[in-house]
């Protein structure tokens, strides 16, 4: 939680719950961070001793959080990050705190990697994906006309523009061009 954890303490003498503060005090040490914390328990008034306890902090595993994937994703031609919701018990948790997100394979159409890794009060590492929508030529593009060409003796290759989403597209690099 990155705070301190106490939990709470029973202390018993024959069969008689003692009080705390009246019969005896507690103390933790180690109690925040991961690993071994302890408590004290020292006796007080007729009650004497001191008496040491120990309990594991560990880090929450990302794995028991609930995990919401991007959906699926239009191609643009440039890398696609979309946003990642990680929740344990109901709470948001912030990414760059909490958790890490890194993306592969996440330009080109078909699926890209998500990988969601714990960090802070987190640990492991949890990996889904999404999907991207190749653009298609014929039905999401825009093929300007092109001016009718005159016989000169020569192979033509009259300029092409082609857009998308109002982008201009690259020849060579968005889109091949062959003429026929």
């Amino acid at each position: 939680t990155g705070q301190p954890l106490t939990p709470p303490v029973t202390i018993t003498y024959s069969w008689t719950t003692l009080r705390e503060g009246v019969d005896y005090t507690i103390t933790y040490e180690d109690n925040v961070e991961e690993g071994e914390a302890t408590i004290t328990v020292t006796g007080k008034g007729v009650y004497y001793g001191t008496k040491y306890e120990w309990f594991w902090i560990r880090k929450r595993q990302i794995s028991n959080c609930d995990i919401t994937w991007p959906a699926d994703q239009d191609y643009t031609g440039k890398p696609l990050t979309p946003a990642v919701v990680v929740k344990y018990h109901g709470q948001t948790l912030k990414k760059g705190r909490d958790y890490t997100v890194t993306y592969e394979d996440n330009v080109e159409g078909g699926y890209a990697d998500v990988i969601v890794e714990g960090i802070g009060l987190y640990t492991g590492s949890e990996k889904g994906d999404f999907y991207i929508d190749e653009v298609s030529m014929t039905w999401d593009c825009t093929v300007y006309d092109i001016p009718d060409q005159y016989f000169a003796g020569k192979y033509l290759t009259p300029k092409v523009t082609v857009t998308w989403g109002g982008e201009k597209l690259r020849e060579g690099v968005d889109y091949t061009l062959r003429y026929e």
